[in-house]
């Protein structure tokens, strides 16, 4: 079944090729570049990867594996989760989702001052000086609350985003993913339920927390945009091509993180 349908899609992204020979790629590739996305999802894929060795090594330490397992854990964990070879897979996925129309709003979009001015502000936000600065601005806000119209704005790129969701999907759902995997393993060492239960516990301790992180995160990474300028960036999100830039993403990120958790999970329980 698995063969029918790589066989399936690599049809189909045949036929796609010879329609529009030469296009799609190096406007995709230009979208990519022009919206920071290129280098945001690098990022991201890295930054799994440290949220997965997490919780992998407090199990490891509960249960005392020998030199031998804990090597090939780490070996597991470089080759499934290679920051590198995701993003190829991610741009793969999207390339395969994501239509020319869409891709040229977006390049036209983030080709304007306003959309590299919004690009440099979300770089600078996933850098480390960013980061810190992020803990600091929450305790700014608790000094000085945001105008009602700007805690508006915030919720309504959440919205058009479904940025709430994805946090949510870094607190439980990647956990989720693996215990699949080391549940199809019957993994003894590694046993689903713990996955499962670090699941739960996230999500019941994340509802409030999880939403009031985002918006703190959202309001800190657009703080120096006016509101005009802030409404602007959450009209061109909700439209046709940025909602679809945005969902086609989104869906082609899980699908691929899906994946290789499931499979990492698999890979693990066979130690």
């Amino acid at each position: 079944m698995l063969a029918r349908n790589c066989a399936l899609l690599f049809v189909l992204a045949t036929v796609a090729a010879e329609q529009a020979p030469g296009i799609k790629g190096p406007l995709l590739q230009q979208a990519l570049e022009l919206s920071g996305c290129d280098q945001q999802m690098r990022q991201t894929f890295a930054i799994v990867y440290a949220l997965i060795d997490q919780p992998l090594a407090a199990r490891e330490r509960e249960i005392g594996y020998s030199d031998s397992d804990l090597q090939q854990i780490r070996s597991l964990l470089k080759s499934t989760l290679n920051a590198d070879a995701l993003y190829v897979k991610w741009k793969g996925a999207l390339e395969m989702r994501i239509d020319d129309r869409s891709l040229t709003g977006v390049v036209r979009w983030y080709g304007l001052p306003l959309g590299r001015r919004i690009v440099a502000l979300e770089g600078r936000a996933g850098t480390s000086v960013g980061i810190a600065e992020a803990q600091n601005y929450a305790a700014t806000l608790r000094k000085s609350p945001p105008t009602r119209q700007r805690l508006q704005l915030a919720r309504q790129y959440e919205e058009v985003t479904n940025f709430t969701d994805l946090t949510q999907w870094f607190s439980a759902g990647m956990l989720r993913s693996l215990a699949k995997g080391l549940a199809a393993a019957a993994s003894s060492k590694f046993p689903s339920a713990y996955f499962d239960s670090l699941a739960n516990k996230a999500e019941a301790d994340g509802g409030v927390a999880v939403r009031e992180g985002s918006t703190a995160t959202v309001l800190h990474i657009y703080r120096s945009l006016t509101d005009e300028e802030f409404k602007q960036y959450i009209t061109f999100l909700a439209s046709p091509e940025g909602k679809r830039f945005t969902a086609d993403g989104t869906s082609a990120f899980k699908e691929i993180m899906d994946g290789a958790l499931e499979q990492l999970g698999r890979k693990i329980g066979r130690i």
